[in-house]
Formats: structure tokens, sequence, C-alpha cells
């Protein structure tokens, strides 16, 4: 098992040294497989395991860029110079032995059908399990759906109408901008914005089991819309307010500007300073 996977870390180190967009994304790719197969390949179970990295490239195009994991899985997506949509999926594959493991690996499928990426695989039972994580890279200006189940979400310098969902997992937006919507049920949200307005026509964040927390630059502008259920809200900047700012804040962020709207159920939200 372990030298099946240090043969694809050595494929996939080759394919990244040929120039996946320059020195910069070459060695910050090549740090996240190592880490992610050395994770996989040294975890202490006494079951069977397969660990696997397998690259995919996809056309530029007009349509939504559109990722799946399914049952289990991350998501990781970021903005790079490229034309092309390079995807790196890491497959784990657990179950009692190494035929049943091997055997429901060859299951395990990353379908692609022309800018959309879909995980499916086995039945899930007993010690039987499998996940399918995914490494993105795609030109910044592009629209974005991403989902999945039991995973969290990143989202790194991606400018257009994003559309992310998950049910248990964490969502982190850094440098996006556009028509942008994030909801997960049970995790927090961080988003860090850059600019002095929000760039695009909304930006919307929403959670049912979790903190939400905002980081923009001093002087941001924003018609900003906060309300927690069970949590308080804190803001480092003067807001002109309309409601308890207790639980809810429906006012402007400096001069105002493009909607940002927070919502939680259970947790606190801040908004703070960069």
């Amino acid at each position: 098992m372990k030298r099946s996977a240090s043969l694809a870390l050595l494929a996939l180190l080759a394919l990244l040294a040929g120039g996946w967009g320059g020195g910069g994304l070459v060695a910050q790719e090549r740090e996240r497989v190592e880490e992610w197969l050395r994770a996989c390949r040294d975890h202490e179970s006494r079951y069977a395991r397969h660990c696997e990295i397998r690259e995919y490239t996809l056309p530029a195009g007009a349509s939504a860029l559109r990722v799946d994991a399914g049952p289990n899985g991350s998501i990781h997506v970021a903005a790079y110079e490229g034309r092309e949509v390079r995807v790196i999926a890491k497959v784990q594959v657990q179950a009692r032995s190494e035929s049943d493991v091997q055997e429901m690996a060859e299951d395990v499928r990353v379908e692609i059908d022309g800018r959309s990426i879909r995980s499916t695989g086995p039945r899930m039972q007993g010690r039987r399990s499998w996940a399918v994580s995914y490494d993105v890279y795609s030109p910044g200006n592009t629209d974005l759906s991403v989902s999945s189940t039991n995973g969290s979400l990143t989202v790194e310098g991606i400018t257009g109408d994003l559309d992310l969902e998950t049910t248990n997992g964490s969502i982190r937006l850094g440098g996006v901008a556009g028509t942008v919507r994030a909801e997960t049920t049970n995790g927090s949200i961080a988003a860090v914005l850059g600019g002095n307005r929000w760039s695009g026509r909304e930006l919307d964040l929403e959670t049912t089991n979790g903190g939400i927390r905002l980081t923009v630059p001093e002087g941001f502008s924003a018609d900003l819309d906060a309300s927690t259920t069970n949590g308080g809200i804190e803001v480092d900047f003067p807001v002109t307010v309309r409601g308890r700012i207790s639980r809810q804040i429906s006012g402007k962020l400096g001069d105002g500007g493009p909607p940002i709207r927070l919502r939680t159920t259970n947790g606190g939200i801040a908004i703070r300073k960069a």
C-alpha cells in the first residue's frame, strides 16, 4: 500500500515540476500532497487503507465550474494564472482486508462531464468507507458551484458567482468577489476581504451551528445585515445601526455599499479589522 502511494506521489511531483502556474504553486501543492499522503499512509488503524492521487484537466469555459465531493470529502479551490482548470483528487478508502479495500478503490469514481466533477462510490457500511477530497486550481474569473456533505470548503481568489454548500464542515473564503452565497449546517464560516468595499452584487454567509467571522480592512464600506439567535455580535467598526445590537444589526459600514448578510442560529458573529 505504501509503495503504491509513494509511486503516485512521485508521478504527481513530476507533473508539478512541469510548471503548473509557476514555482509558487508547484511548491505549495507539493507540500499539500506530501502532507496529505503522509497523514493518510501513517494513520494508525487495524483496517486496510488505500491512499491515491488522481489528476485531471478541465477546459476553460463560460459555464460554471461544479465540484461535488459526494458524501465525504473537502474541497479547496484557488485561483491561478493558467487558462485550464487543474484538479487533484485525493482518494482514501478503508476496509477490513487488503482485497476488499482494493476492490472498493476501483469502484470509487471521479466523474467528469464538461466542467462538472462528481465523486461516486460503493455502498459504505461498517468499516467500509471512502472519501474524495479535491484541490482545484482555476482562473480567477470563474463562476463556481461547490458542495459536500461531510467536508470543509475553502475558496481563495475566485471572483464570480459562487455557490458553496456543505452540511458538516467549515467554510473559509479569502479574496473572493462577485455574487457569493456560502451555507453550512454544522460548521463555522470565516471570510477575509480586501479593498475598500465589496466588489460584486452581494455576500451572503449562513450557518446553523457555528460562528461567523468576517475580516475586512479599516475603512471598508458595505450595507451590513447580521443576526444570531443564540450568540452575540461584535464589530470593530463604527456602524450606523438599525435594530438590536445584541442579536441583530442592520445598517452601514462606512459609506455603505453592496449588501453583506451574516446569519447564524447557534453561534456568535465577529466583524474584525484586518
